[in-house]
Order: C-alpha cells, then structure tokens, then sequence
C-alpha cells in the first residue's frame, strides 16, 4: 500500500504540470481533493465490509 502511495504521489508532479496548462490551479486542487475524498470513502467502505 505504502508502495503504491508513492508511485501515485511521484506521479502526480508531471501529470499536474500538463493540467495546469489548461485548467486553473483551483479547479484542479478541487478536483484532485475530491478524487482524494472518494478513494478514501471506497476504501473505508471496502473495509468495513469485509
């Protein structure tokens, strides 16, 4: 898990800089806490229903 995590935050650094170029930084700070927001909810649930 740990693994993954930092594979997902390193390559976010490039990804972000391509976005950047058509978005506004706060579109897609919003999107990006949003997507952070659902994953931690599906993971939550995925655990509680185990």
């Amino acid at each position: 898990m740990a693994v993954l995590a930092m594979l997902l935050w390193s390559t976010s650094f490039p990804i972000s800089e391509v976005l950047l170029m058509r978005w506004d930084a706060l579109s897609l700070a919003a999107v990006r806490l949003g997507g952070g927001a659902l994953m931690l909810t599906l993971m939550g649930w995925g655990i509680r229903n185990r």
